[in-house]
């Protein structure tokens, strides 16, 4: 009886082990099979993104972006608060450009000088008035000498040289050349003088009633003023139009070789440069996306930005802040500061 039960018992516990064993197995067969099957997902996941890669910096055509839409109009009696923070600018604001809402502001109907964010108007109004931006010229550069002795910022266009009037564009806003402000202007309208009707014209459309152009530059005259909300309508216009929004949340961009330029013309923002240069009073959080920045003696430092926070798109506009070019960029700092204080 006893051998009988030995006997048993042994067989019932080598049966017990055979189910536990087959058990384990069985386990990991299947999370085998999940980990092949979660490699395959990844594998195409990735296959399908590497096909959509494209450079910011490419001379090819547009790439299509579609950017948030903005409520419009802009309604100053919206906004939540003045900016109760101490800014170097005499003047700024805030606005939500995905809500259209103004989030904060400071003067921002103040009348003052814009410098070279004037460029953001010669821009539009030179895309709105132009066919094909790619279509070809030849730089004349018959104002050149008068640019320089005004110590406008210039891009380093050559006489003689091949350009689009898309490269033109890029050449206003990245290093903010006025030789490219003032041939675009002369393309359109024949002459700088005729194309600031246009400009003026177009801040009266838009509403701008604390803004009235002289140039297309910015360079200083009393009767060339704008105000950060003005420049804040203009900006949230600007940026609807597809070849604008490329241009201004551009870094790089170079201009194609020539017989007169045969290395191009590399630009390059002089906003990322003003960014990336800035070793404290960075953003805690989002992303600048583009910006034109602007100075003279008179004006001081102004800027106008874009910057992603979350899901939403902001606009900043910094008037007349203390400094020089040669200066901590305070104009970037209090930009800095309102998104870091503001923007949600």
């Amino acid at each position: 009886m006893n051998d009988d039960t030995s006997l048993f018992g042994q067989a019932y516990r080598k049966s017990a082990a055979a189910y536990e064993q087959g058990t384990a197995l069985r386990k990991i067969l299947i999370a085998c099979l999940c980990i092949l099957l979660a490699i395959v997902l990844v594998t195409a996941a990735v296959a399908l993104q590497s096909g959509k890669v494209i450079s910011p910096t490419t001379v090819e055509p547009l790439i299509e972006y579609n950017p948030p839409s903005p409520a419009d109009p802009i309604d100053l009696s919206r906004y939540s608060f003045q900016i109760a923070e101490d800014i170097y600018s005499r003047a700024a604001i805030l606005i939500n450009r995905t809500t259209g809402h103004i989030v904060c502001e400071r003067n921002s109907n103040a009348e003052l000088f814009p410098a070279s964010v004037t460029k953001i108007m010669t821009v539009i109004v030179a895309l709105e008035n132009i066919p094909n931006p790619e279509t070809s010229l030849t730089v004349s550069g018959k104002s050149f000498e008068r640019l320089q002795e005004e110590s406008a910022s210039m891009a380093g266009l050559a006489v003689g040289q091949r350009v689009t009037l898309l490269d033109l564009c890029y050449a206003a806003i990245l290093p903010s050349g006025g030789d490219a402000a003032v041939t675009l202007a002369e393309y359109v309208s024949g002459s700088e003088e005729a194309f600031v009707t246009l400009m003026n014209a177009k801040a009266i459309e838009l509403g701008m009633e604390s803004t009235h152009f002289v140039n297309t530059t910015g360079l200083h005259d009393p009767d060339h003023y704008s105000s950060a909300y003005d420049l804040a309508i203009l900006l949230q216009y600007a940026l609807n139009n597809p070849t604008f929004y490329q241009v201004f949340t551009t870094e790089e961009y170079t201009i194609p070789a020539d017989t007169v330029c045969p290395s191009g013309l590399y630009l390059y923002s002089t906003v990322f440069d003003k960014a990336n240069r800035m070793s404290v009073n960075k953003l805690n959080t989002g992303v600048l996306l583009g910006g034109k920045s602007g100075y003279t003696p008179e004006a001081g430092l102004c800027l106008a930005t874009l910057i992603r926070v979350g899901d939403s798109e902001y606009i900043t506009v910094t008037l007349c802040a203390d400094g020089t070019l040669y200066t901590p960029q305070y104009s970037m700092i209090d930009t800095y500061q309102i998104i870091n204080g503001y923007a949600y």
